[in-house]
């Protein structure tokens, strides 16, 4: 059989095991920006991506998560990775409905299936929901509003701060 260089490479890619499968599914906490005009307390814009496929050792395809979900090549580094006990979470989709996970985790009071209010949020402080706790990590809380899919990322320190100034109250 007389075969081309791109079948070989082809071939060759099918049938390697791919070294690094254990990260698909991994969360990956990219980067967080001040927005210009933010509400008090200031609340950064994250970028989350669930890795699809590993390219090599240091990049994946990543898919951007919530609605809008775009898909990009991005740097794989450890530390990026969101963990429960320092182990690692899997989602299945972007928009956190199948997350594979420990339910039980929790951390400073929040815990998977919990509602909280907001109130007062964004620049103009006029924004209020609800939202129920779809995953807790060791770097953040993942929230999804009450009707809807948006997805809603809040570091700790965030949460404290909304604490204290009464933006966030338990619902149930």
């Amino acid at each position: 059989m007389i075969s081309t260089g791109g079948t070989t490479m082809w071939i060759k890619n099918l049938i390697q095991k791919d070294r690094y499968k254990e990260r698909i599914g991994h969360i990956l906490f990219l980067n967080e920006i001040l927005p210009v005009f933010h509400g008090f307390p200031a609340i950064t814009n994250k970028t989350l991506h669930r890795v699809l496929r590993n390219i090599d050792e240091q990049t994946v395809i990543g898919q951007e998560l919530g609605q809008f979900s775009t898909k990009d090549t991005v740097l794989y580094l450890k530390n990026r990775v969101l963990t429960q006990n320092s182990i690692p979470v899997k989602v299945k989709d972007a928009q956190f409905k199948t997350v594979i996970c420990d339910k039980d985790f929790s951390k400073d009071g929040y815990r998977i299936g919990e509602i909280f209010s907001f109130r007062g949020m964004g620049y103009l402080g006029n924004i209020n929901s609800d939202e129920k706790v779809v995953l807790v990590t060791d770097q953040l809380v993942i929230f999804r509003e009450t009707g809807s899919d948006s997805l809603h990322y809040y570091t700790y320190d965030e949460l404290k701060e909304l604490k204290q100034y009464g933006k966030i109250l338990i619902a149930c």
